[in-house]
């Protein structure tokens, strides 16, 4: 193995993890991004996406041995990690990194491997954080210049290496074959398509974050290495590495290759079922509502200050799809001062109401530098991304809020009762008593013998 290398770094780093060696509040908080990754993938397995995604499944030839929540049909692992990454990431309620959804790549292709090795709740645990470790690493080390960002980006691509080095480390590969995994993985990676993500066509494109086919070829890639195929053992290193490959023009082996404190308790969850660069809004709003008790239809008008970026793109008052909803801070806020409940967003005869659309008209998106700057010195992350609200009511009153960290980020991190609240939305229709076993099972993954007493739980009767 080249050691030295930036790719040796990371197959060492990925190979050596040990469950023993995980802290408690590692694993703690593994769990509850387990729970909550199983209640986002069964939340959006109802959207119209997650149909597409099943009939395309089914197509395709349906048969294996692992299930997949919400659908009746069993697959094999490569196939059930890219339905479950689609429903997990349907709805934009999935847990966030420093960059893109790492949870709905790696949890996917992590619980269907599993599933299939029969492996112990030890051995996910140690390939689920090895996982997200290497992801974080890649994510902040190749995070492209503003300039760069502006023109192509990759969050999705980037989570083939965190996928890979998972998938890798369930399946026991030794030195050389896990070089080979993340060489395959580079190669199958999806291209940066963030330049067309839909901000100047007709919608939001279906493909938007791109976690389905990183969690499909991080399984593929670890296979493929276990029997012999072969890919670049040193993919991250040099001028025409990974970075250059997914649309970057840097990559810190500084950054990269130091895995000395774990990054994973800092991997956020998502209080509302929208872009995280919407967030902090809803947030301010949020207070603003409890705090003054007025109704959608007192307002008058909502301006939202915000960096650039957000106010030229997020300001959509008509949507096509719910997926454009996901992308507007106008509906999304229509939608939160109508009260409907959060894992009901994405359905046509919320966001597309009458009522709701004549609010979000009444709601201005502002360009500010200042926020920019704030934005930049935050360290561009995806959670911190400011928002200043000058509401007026039609009775004459004005009222202003600010917001530059979102709630479930590190620093501000969810309550168990807001999650429970989240969780329990999300796993409504499937009973109580059901919704209590799954969560109460994710939330002790790591004490199971055999992970398949989760998966289990995941099909359709």
């Amino acid at each position: 193995m080249q050691e030295q290398s930036m790719t040796g770094a990371v197959a060492t780093y990925a190979l050596g993890l040990r469950a023993e060696d995980i802290p408690e509040d590692v694993r703690r908080h593994a769990r509850i991004l387990a729970a909550d990754h199983i209640a986002c993938a069964f939340g959006g397995s109802l959207t119209p996406l997650a149909a597409s995604v099943a009939e395309y499944a089914r197509f395709m030839g349906a048969g294996g041995d692992i299930p997949v929540p919400g659908m009746k049909e069993r697959l094999s692992p490569a196939m059930a990690a890219f339905v479950q990454a689609g429903f997990a990431n349907a709805l934009d309620y999935d847990d966030t990194g420093s960059r893109g959804h790492p949870g709905s790549s790696i949890f996917p292709a992590v619980l269907a491997l599993g599933a299939r090795l029969g492996a112990s709740g030890g051995e996910v645990l140690a390939a689920l954080v090895a996982g997200y470790e290497v992801n974080d690493r890649v994510a902040r080390a190749t995070l492209p210049s503003p300039a760069c960002y502006a023109k192509v980006h990759a969050n999705g691509s980037l989570q083939a290496m965190g996928v890979a080095a998972a998938c890798g480390r369930l399946l026991g590969l030794n030195g050389d074959e896990m070089l080979n995994c993340l060489g395959i993985a580079g190669a199958m990676a999806p291209v940066p398509h963030a330049g067309k993500f839909g901000w100047e066509d007709k919608s939001i494109a279906s493909v938007k974050d791109n976690v389905a086919v990183p969690s499909e070829n991080g399984v593929r890639a670890a296979v493929l290495a276990k029997y012999g195929y072969e890919g670049s053992e040193s993919v991250l290193d040099g001028e025409a590495g990974f970075a250059a490959m997914i649309g970057s023009d840097r990559c810190e082996k500084s950054v990269l290759c130091d895995f000395s404190a774990f990054s994973l308790p800092r991997v956020c969850l998502k209080p509302y079922p929208c872009c995280r660069w919407i967030h902090p809004a809803l947030d301010a709003l949020r207070g603003l509502m409890a705090e003054h008790a007025f109704r959608p239809e007192d307002v008058a008008s909502l301006d939202v200050a915000t960096t650039p970026p957000v106010a030229a793109r997020f300001g959509r008052v008509r949507a096509r799809t719910f997926l454009d909803m996901e992308f507007s801070t106008s509906l999304t806020l229509a939608l939160a001062l109508h009260g409907v409940p959060r894992e009901r967003w994405f359905e046509r005869r919320f966001w597309d109401d009458s009522s709701v659309r004549a609010c979000a008209a009444n709601i201005t998106l502002t360009p500010d530098e200042g926020l920019w700057k704030r934005f930049l010195e935050l360290g561009r992350d995806s959670s911190c991304v400011p928002a200043r609200l000058a509401l007026r009511l039609r009775d004459g009153r004005s009222f202003e809020a600010e917001c530059d960290r979102a709630s479930g980020s590190f620093e501000k991190p969810l309550s168990p009762a807001e999650r429970e609240e989240k969780w329990s939305g999300l796993l409504a229709p499937l009973g109580r008593e059901r919704a209590a076993r799954l969560v109460e099972t994710a939330l002790r993954f790591d004490e199971l013998e055999n992970i398949r007493e989760l998966t289990e739980l995941f099909g359709v009767a």
